[in-house]
């Protein structure tokens, strides 16, 4: 399948401004952005003109890849503020190359990249890679020696705990050992947090901590596990834990089966793993009871394993069941889509006809698209309404010879029969006006209501001509990636 590999970033001729700090967003297929790199930023101006990456960001998708630059002006948490520095998409006929992207305020940039036709890495059949385990343990025991470390192991309060773990969560201080987990196709999410050693079954009395999607840095809860959910008991007596899990955030919970799991059950470290209940006959290789403390645990059907500096016993306990929880990972970003859906469209284009501002001056446009909404409008209140950009505004205007007359965005729509369309001009401060929505169905793609992958259409957005008010308009040509 096709593979971008992102090699080089440049400050373009124009420049970039002194402050910007650079993250690159990438969405596979109109998936969840993720976020490079995974904590920092990458401080350009024309000082700095070109930073190579190593090891260079890898992406695998199959229709669509989506690269959008931002200059980072809050924390790992908000993109609110971001200001959009330009964005691009490729297909599996692209070929290696260079590209300049152009975004908010006359920034421009150029990045360089590969692209191959690679499979998808095959999952290991060891728990953990050798690499991520070895990255784990270094992580785990530098940041146990740190003053937040120190203090995490020395109180019981569950709510302070997770809130020390989901800061360090996404410091640099585990940044590593999570970009190498991304490369392993089974790991979702990555928790830390502390893993009980009171003796009630295998040694783990349970767990809690924080917990993340793995490609995105944009929000941790707190989970739990093994009947801890209110508190902890006085002397509670916990391991710092690092948890890799084979499922996403908002997939966590209910009963699991495991227990703790040592370097006697071939599996190269101390910690935990965990199954679904329901796999608890799979959990063990070997059906010998004499030997099932020894027995190598099935990682096909584990949910989650981690990794610990202490789990206090020296041997494999016997698995047990134990419930598992986290908490509210929120409603889903709104520049993507969850759930299954018939079709999928991708924004090829945007072209701006006739702009509202002249001069120096700038459109800013967003586009908002819900799917399968009955009228011919947007769901009010924001329910099932999603976004591009992802955050603020595109800056767009009509001089043909412009770097930002037109637009290639990439960005992918899911529908099921009808997708209802709104294109926006404006920033706040200045009255963000809706030029028009319109409802693009099956059968603008194909007269019979069933098109095939590569069909496009092209919609038009105008505002209502008046005396006062110059008529806008964009167009917006779409293609069909994905059928039943």
């Amino acid at each position: 399948m096709p593979k971008l590999i992102i090699k080089t970033i440049s400050v373009g001729e124009d420049g970039g401004n002194s402050t910007d700090q650079v993250v690159i967003r990438v969405q596979s297929d109109g998936g969840a952005p993720a976020r490079y790199p995974l904590v920092e930023s990458n401080p350009m101006n024309n000082s700095t003109a070109t930073i190579t990456f190593s090891p260079a960001p890898v992406y695998y998708f199959t229709h669509t890849c989506y690269v959008s630059f931002w200059d980072k002006d809050e924390d790992v948490f908000s993109m609110s503020s971001d200001d959009f520095l330009g964005d691009c998409y490729f297909t599996p006929g692209a070929s290696s190359g260079s590209k300049d992207v152009y975004g908010s305020d006359g920034s421009h940039y150029s990045f360089t990249w590969q692209i191959t036709a690679d499979d998808l890495p095959a999952a290991s059949g060891d728990l953990l890679p050798t690499d991520v385990f070895n990255a784990a343990s270094a992580a785990l025991t530098a940041w146990e020696q740190t003053s937040e470390g120190q203090e995490v192991i020395s109180i019981t309060d569950p709510q302070s705990v997770s809130q020390i773990v989901a800061d360090a969560l996404v410091s640099t201080a585990f940044s590593d050992v999570i970009t190498m987990a991304q490369n392993d196709v089974r790991i979702k999410a990555v928790s830390l947090g502390l893993m009980g050693n009171v003796d009630i079954f295998g040694g783990i009395n349970g767990g809690f901590g924080a917990v993340m999607d793995v490609f995105s840095t944009d929000g941790t809860v707190m989970y739990a596990g093994g009947g801890i959910t209110e508190g902890v008991d006085e002397g509670f007596d916990g391991g710092i834990a690092l948890g890799f899990w084979y499922q996403d955030v908002a997939d966590i919970g209910g009963v699991y089966f495991g227990g703790e799991v040592m370097v006697d059950d071939g599996l190269g470290f101390d910690g935990a793993a965990f199954s679904n209940a329901s796999d608890s006959g799979d959990y063990r290789l070997t059906e010998d009871t004499d030997t099932q403390k020894s027995g190598n645990v099935n990682s096909s059907v584990l949910k989650v394993s981690f990794v610990s500096l202490s789990m206090g016993e020296n041997d494999g306990g016997d698995a047990e069941e134990a419930y598992f929880f986290a908490g509210d990972v929120g409603a889903d970003l709104p520049c993507y889509q969850t759930g299954d859906y018939a079709y999928a469209i991708r924004v090829n284009q945007i072209q701006c006809i006739n702009a509202e501002s002249s001069g120096n001056n700038n459109d800013d446009c967003q586009i908002v698209w819900s799917p399968d909404y009955e009228y011919s409008g947007l769901p009010s209140g924001g329910i099932d309404n999603f976004i591009y950009p992802m955050q603020n505004s595109i800056e767009m205007d009509d001089d043909d010879d412009s770097n930002i007359h037109v637009k290639h965005p990439g960005t992918i729509l899911r529908f099921n029969s009808t997708v209802n369309i709104a294109y926006f001009e404006g920033k706040d401060s200045e009255g963000i006006s809706e030029l028009q929505c319109n409802q693009v169905s099956l059968f603008d793609f194909a007269s019979n209501g069933t098109p095939a992958v590569g069909a496009q259409h092209m919609v038009k957005f105008m505002n209502a001509e008046t005396s006062d008010d110059a008529t806008r308009e964009y167009q917006v040509t779409l293609e069909v990636v994905v059928t039943p």
